[in-house]
């Protein structure tokens, strides 16, 4: 990624990232943080880093097919049936006050030994659970907005097929191809890859058959939206 002329890379401290923030009384102490303890420090970092800038943050195995500047501030539901938010995309204001309540709820109802307690199940359990520790907010599913007891700006809950085109059970749709997988619509703004269930299926065709990697739905998505990264991991596959 540092030999792409348009990516930056920097390295953040934990301490530094989380300083200031409700997200420091939890790193700045010495309790057991748990199982997932290392996934969630990048669940904490992804709040503060939004928190503290403002701006999109995005998982590493997306691919964006619009400008990203068209959405509201908001988030997606994985799930609509169930108003299940996912944190792999998010995007807020400076200093938000719905990132406030999520790092109270970080902090508040800790559980490192419960997988995406800290990450995908945290907006669900803020912004659309009857579940409530600290701060009342509302869910107005019609509406497809979510309003928050003292925050005087409510936040959109973006259609699913905005980010999550393709669901997490179905991750054999990024291998049919592009005719056959329906799923990307004139609504998706950014496609989440779900690497975990595709990983090794595309490692596989990468090293044994690129010509059948392109030909499928990931492969045509990485050509047209990431082609200079696409090509580097073709080439070094290819070594």
């Amino acid at each position: 990624l540092r030999d792409l002329p348009n990516v930056e890379v920097k390295y953040g401290d934990l301490g530094a990232m989380v300083a200031g923030t409700p997200l420091a009384a939890l790193y700045d102490s010495d309790r057991d943080l748990g199982k997932y303890a290392e996934q969630n420090k990048a669940n904490a970092i992804r709040l503060a880093a939004v928190f503290k800038h403002g701006g999109t943050y995005l998982d590493g195995d997306f691919v964006v097919v619009k400008d990203p500047s068209v959405l509201w501030e908001g988030a997606a539901f994985e799930v609509r049936q169930a108003h299940r938010f996912n944190n792999a995309a998010f995007k807020f204001r400076r200093n938000s006050s719905h990132v406030l309540a999520l790092m109270e709820e970080f902090v508040a109802g800790y559980d490192g030994d419960a997988w995406g307690h800290q990450g995908p199940s945290l907006l669900s359990r803020v912004f659309s659970s009857p579940y409530k520790r600290g701060r009342a907010c509302g869910l107005n599913p019609q509406a497809s907005r979510v309003s928050c007891e003292g925050i005087p700006y409510d936040f959109r809950v973006w259609n699913t097929d905005t980010v999550y085109p393709f669901a997490y059970q179905n991750t054999s749709l990024f291998f049919a191809r592009p005719e056959d997988a329906p799923g990307v619509t004139n609504e998706t703004v950014m496609v989440h890859c779900w690497h975990k269930g595709t990983k090794r299926l595309e490692a596989h065709l990468c090293h044994s058959d690129q010509d059948a990697l392109k030909a499928t739905t990931i492969g045509a998505l990485r050509s047209k939206h990431c082609p200079q990264s696409f090509a580097k991991i073709l080439h070094d596959c290819a070594i």
